[in-house]
């Protein structure tokens, strides 16, 4: 049975990756992986995170902040190092590539998308986006950047009994990663509503 896994913000934690990897059971070959981006910055095994993502025959990979270029891609392919993001993180992903950053993980990310819809009206995206205004109307920013989404879900499932509010009923599910659980005394996902937080504590400090 092929089968669908959802991974988000790794930053840069090899062994946390491969431990999913290995408890999950997944076939490289039949399975698909959605990672919902910041796979750089923090940990120190960037290379080798995006090395075994690239093994993944069926892989569907969202940019997260910190792979964009704010951060990680302005500096792999253009030599743009951002203070703020180099004091975030981004010095261990520097520290992780001394013989450069190889072609195919820049050309990784270039092709990346901001959101992906599955057959099954599952929405992925890095940070969330405002529910608010048509899904493609929101920009790459608000994709990767937005926290309201998961606050907003959170406020419904506490006032209205989870019920899902309406702008949220066109998806089955919604995953998100960007913001961890432990702001909300978690270390798994959290369901609020219709929308999963995905994020935990392998990648957050």
């Amino acid at each position: 049975m092929n089968r669908t896994l959802c991974i988000a913000d790794m930053h840069g934690s090899y062994k946390a990756l491969k431990q999913c990897m290995e408890r999950s059971g997944f076939n490289y070959s039949t399975d698909t992986l959605i990672c919902l981006g910041d796979t750089v910055d923090s940990y120190p095994q960037t290379k080798e995170c995006f090395d075994e993502l690239l093994k993944i025959d069926n892989l569907i990979n969202i940019l997260g902040n910190h792979d964009s270029l704010w951060g990680f891609l302005n500096w792999a392919k253009f030599g743009v190092i951002n203070p703020e993001w180099f004091s975030q993180g981004g010095q261990n992903t520097i520290l992780s590539y001394p013989d450069g950053v190889p072609d195919e993980h820049i050309k990784l990310l270039r092709t990346s998308i901001y959101k992906y819809l599955d057959d099954q009206d599952r929405l992925f995206v890095h940070g969330g986006f405002d529910w608010r205004k048509p899904l493609e109307d929101n920009t790459p920013d608000v994709f990767m950047w937005d926290r309201q989404l998961i606050e907003y879900a959170k406020q419904c499932a506490e006032t209205k009994s989870c019920k899902i509010p309406k702008p949220l009923k066109k998806y089955n599910e919604i995953y998100v990663g960007h913001t961890t659980t432990e702001l909300y005394q978690k270390l798994s996902p959290i369901k609020f509503c219709n929308v999963w937080l995905q994020i935990q504590a392998q990648g957050a400090r």
